[in-house]
């Protein structure tokens, strides 16, 4: 069989609007000879010439079976949900292992671990484990993150912004870079569906300002999920007249709290030269982040990479690169 021999879809049940008995599951015989029942199907009666005493069978009596099963194939093939029913579980026994119904929580699938399993699992049951599917969001700016139906765990990457690098005056002169956020890795428990959490990206900070009194870079922004787990930003590079800053450098960020693991950033790279020509120093870096190349000839620094790598120190005159923003990754589940 190949995807594409998929059959007609029902839109309605069969003998939707014709005459149709409802069947019952207790034998008929001994009742009306004729009647079929899901006991007997259609009774003996049925299959004895009439001449001997037969009975044909009822029209909607095959119209109502054919109602129930077509009427489930159109309820699985729109895709509806199979949720626990307490009868029908009496009536089978329990439902077998590996069994999957749908929870009465949207977005929450259940699967049965046991043979015969009686129990309810939207209640607390034993014996079902719940498989419904991850759902991921990004945050690359400030704001509420909604936690998804069913959903009660969250498995957050969480970086913080990096520094700004130094900017510079004069023809001679090349600035530090910014330092690299920290990066922070954690699992956080204990959600509920609908619950919104209040999520923090730090901002890159900004470059020096050239000019005749150069500024140093800004520090990136902390990041934050939910209050429960922080990371810090990078340091700003340091400014530079008419010399090389090979002095001091944007610091790493570092330091924060929460989570399972913590990666702090990489300091910022100080000035340096190619031949004779001043460059500003390269931005630091952090988890998944590569450390920009230095401007060499270039005035203007380099921004950071994101997420929250350090801009790159100014050079010959020029302003410091802005960090890169941070950013917030949540794998529900």
């Amino acid at each position: 069989m190949q995807s594409g021999n998929i059959p007609t879809k029902l839109t309605i049940p069969f003998a939707d609007g014709g005459g149709k008995n409802a069947i019952p599951a207790a034998s008929q015989v001994g009742v009306d000879a004729g009647k079929a029942s899901l006991t007997d199907g259609f009774p003996p009666a049925t299959r004895t010439p009439l001449a001997a005493g037969g009975k044909p069978p009822y029209g909607t009596d095959m119209n109502g079976i054919l109602f129930m099963m077509s009427a489930w194939n159109r309820w699985q093939a729109a895709g509806g949900p199979v949720r626990y029913d307490a009868d029908f579980s009496a009536a089978i026994g329990g439902y077998p292992l590996g069994a999957t119904l749908s929870s009465s929580t949207p977005g929450t699938i259940w699967c049965s671990t046991v043979e015969n399993n009686t129990s309810n699992p939207d209640s607390g049951g034993a014996n079902w484990i719940r498989v419904s599917a991850a759902a991921l969001q990004v945050m690359t700016s400030s704001g509420p993150m909604v936690v998804p139906a069913g959903k009660t765990q969250a498995l957050v990457f969480l970086w913080a912004a990096g520094g700004g690098g130094g900017g510079t005056f004069g023809s001679g002169s090349a600035a530090s870079g910014g330092g690299g956020g920290e990066f922070r890795l954690g699992i956080i428990a204990g959600l509920t569906g609908g619950q919104s959490l209040n999520i923090t990206i730090g901002l890159g900070g900004a470059g020096g300002a050239s000019g005749s009194s150069p500024g140093n870079g800004g520090s990136g922004g902390i990041s934050s999920f939910a209050g429960v787990m922080g990371c810090v930003g990078g340091g700003g590079g340091f400014s530079a007249t008419n010399g090389l800053q090979t002095t001091s450098a944007g610091t790493a960020g570092g330091g924060g709290s929460g989570g399972a693991l913590g990666i702090n950033g990489t300091t910022g790279g100080l000035a340096q030269t190619a031949g004779t020509t001043p460059a500003g120093g390269s931005g630091g870096c952090t988890f998944m982040t590569s450390i920009p190349q230095p401007n060499i000839g270039v005035s203007a620094g380099t921004p950071g990479n994101f997420p929250g790598g350090g801009g790159n120190g100014g050079a010959l005159g020029g302003g410091g690169g802005a960090g890169g923003n941070g950013l917030c990754i949540a794998l529900f589940i």
